[in-house]
């Protein structure tokens, strides 16, 4: 009896595993760029982002958009492998013109909006679609602002690390 329990144990931990893991940690689509614990694993103090649009593009930087609590002003100007990363995002986004990216912007709960937007993400993302278009010249069109999520990248006392944003490519 007691081998049986602990075959039966041993089973719904490997089960409980493998289904929480497809649901919380597998992508929701194969277009989607999230932000990753890259940075956080290297004792960064935030997410990273990730652009990735099937097998057609691929790129990645351990730094996200930064802003201050409560603040939807950017707080790091993109710089090194970062802003390579974005002008290679770009780039790919330039050679279709109806490819789009929604950008997501992420905060915590309790953080108060001071901008004119529903909430602090979507000012948030509106300052990053317009940083987009200035520095790099992206059709404003293809840049669409999503809802703003309140999850992102938490370390293991739930401490969100990056005030970034999440961006997941689409078509117009």
């Amino acid at each position: 009896m007691r081998v049986l329990l602990t075959i039966l144990l041993l089973a719904w931990l490997a089960i409980g595993s493998i289904w929480s893991n497809r649901t919380f940690c597998a992508k929701k689509t194969k277009t989607k760029a999230a932000t990753t614990a890259a940075a956080a694993a290297s004792g960064g103090s935030d997410c990273g982002l990730m652009f990735h649009d099937g097998d057609a593009f691929k790129a990645s930087s351990n730094t996200n958009f930064r802003f201050h609590f409560g603040s939807a002003d950017l707080v790091n100007t993109p710089e090194g492998d970062f802003y390579d990363v974005l002008q290679k995002a770009t780039e790919y986004l330039a050679t279709d013109a109806d490819k789009t990216i929604l950008i997501e912007g992420q905060y915590y709960e309790n953080e108060k909006n001071p901008e004119e937007f529903d909430n602090i993400g979507l000012a948030r993302a509106s300052n990053i679609k317009g940083y987009l278009v200035d520095e790099f010249l992206v059709d404003d069109t293809q840049i669409k602002l999503g809802s703003a999520i309140t999850s992102g990248c938490y370390n293991k006392n739930n401490k969100l690390l990056g005030r970034g944003a999440t961006v997941t490519f689409g078509t117009k």
